[in-house]
């Protein structure tokens, strides 16, 4: 029994091995910059300098990021960096923890975009006068300096806003539902919530599907990285040092059909030949050819015939994308021409009803003037008949 539980317990050692390893490979308090644009510093806890950040670096705890006019810088950290920072031009924020995950936001602007946490865990982000936080969902943070104020817009499910106090104490913890901004004044508590506007909330989701566009990116590069280069698998082989490779890189050209041509054919030429004097036949092997390099360089005279070609193809696409363009609209023209010939037809059954109305209305005024006539001629015989009647009475 007791050496059954060995070799078990060998086993789950060897078969955890590689879990274990990919768990460390990660590392879970460390950030990474995916996207960087125009003036974005960094300044570590071990150099405390400024120094300017690169796509690829890693931002650790107690490090801070400034950013300039027209710049921004994009954070990704967690498991498969799914938990993205974005920060704007004219920001100062300092990493202080990852889990439980806390940033303080001096001045500025921040997205942030929390999707994955450990269980209990929560991520917040602080200014100088309000926290908002929460364990998975998307909200901005902006530390208003000037006017001593914090604006807190939720994007994706709920998010806790709460003011600080002068002792720096959370006051009038509250929940921020979705589509809505409450402004966080200085000492106070959470004001009262209105409705964001359809330009913000554009600007969320289109940041979120080019920021999530970029991670996968990044992570692609990544791979590519630490993945190991293949060999090439040829019947033919040329060594070619590791600089000229470098150097031709940009204007190479690939020469392996031509390879292949060669080695199908016969590489050795057997030819026999008598030697008369011994009377003796001998094979006489001529040494193959030379295999071809498998890259070489581009001449001048290919580099003329190459460039104007590429500019045909450009201009070609050009040509397609116009035509695509006003085959488009033309089609939107035609729907046009469409709707308004339907609306004539609608204005000219209107215009008949409204011209048989008139008709109408016409005859039946005819007919009430016929009949008052009528009225008018019968009263007026009654009146005739009675001043005769009147004057026969009076002559008797």
């Amino acid at each position: 029994m007791k050496n059954i539980i060995k070799c078990l317990t060998l086993l789950l050692i060897i078969l955890l091995t590689p879990f274990a390893n990919k768990a460390a490979a990660q590392p879970i308090n460390v950030a990474e910059v995916v996207h960087a644009q125009g003036e974005v510093r960094l300044k570590s806890t071990t150099v405390r300098k400024w120094i300017d950040v690169e796509v690829g670096m890693k931002v650790k705890e107690g490090d801070t990021i400034k950013t300039g006019t027209d710049s921004r810088a994009e954070l990704a950290f967690g498991k498969n960096l799914k938990n993205i920072i974005n920060v704007f031009s004219n920001s100062q924020l300092t990493v202080t923890k990852f889990q439980p995950g806390v940033i303080n936001l001096t001045e500025g602007r921040v997205f942030t975009l929390i999707e994955k946490l450990d269980k209990g865990s929560t991520f917040e982000v602080r200014t100088p006068t309000a926290i908002a936080g929460a364990r998975g969902t998307g909200w901005e943070t902006a530390a208003q300096r000037r006017q001593k104020r914090t604006v807190v817009k939720g994007f994706e499910r709920k998010v806790y806003i709460a003011g600080l106090d002068k002792k720096g104490r959370a006051i009038g913890k509250i929940d921020l539902k979705p589509g809505f901004r409450s402004v966080i004044e200085r000492q106070k508590r959470p004001g009262i919530a209105s409705r964001l506007t359809k330009h913000e909330k554009r600007q969320w989701r289109s940041w979120e599907k080019s920021a999530k566009r970029r991670v996968k990116e990044f992570k692609k590069k990544e791979t590519r990285k630490s993945k190991p280069k293949p060999k090439d698998k040829g019947e033919v082989s040329a060594k070619v040092q590791p600089e000229a490779k470098t150097k031709l890189k940009p204007q190479l050209v690939d020469n392996r059909a031509k390879l292949k041509t060669i080695v199908d054919k016969k590489t050795i030429q057997d030819k026999l030949v008598m030697d008369k004097s011994k009377g003796l036949e001998r094979k006489i092997i001529t040494p193959a050819p030379k295999p071809m390099p498998l890259m070489r360089k581009i001449d001048k005279k290919e580099k003329r015939l190459i460039a104007p070609t590429r500019r045909v193809e450009d201009a070609a696409r050009k040509v397609e994308k116009t035509t695509k363009t006003v085959e488009r609209a033309t089609r939107k023209v035609e729907k046009a021409t469409r709707n308004i010939e339907k609306s004539t037809k609608k204005l000219e059954t209107s215009i008949k009803r409204i011209e048989k109305i008139q008709q109408r209305a016409s005859v039946v005024n005819k007919i009430e003037k016929a009949l008052t006539h009528t009225e008018t001629t019968k009263q007026s015989n009654r009146t005739g008949q009675l001043t005769s009647i009147t004057r026969q009475v009076t002559d008797e």
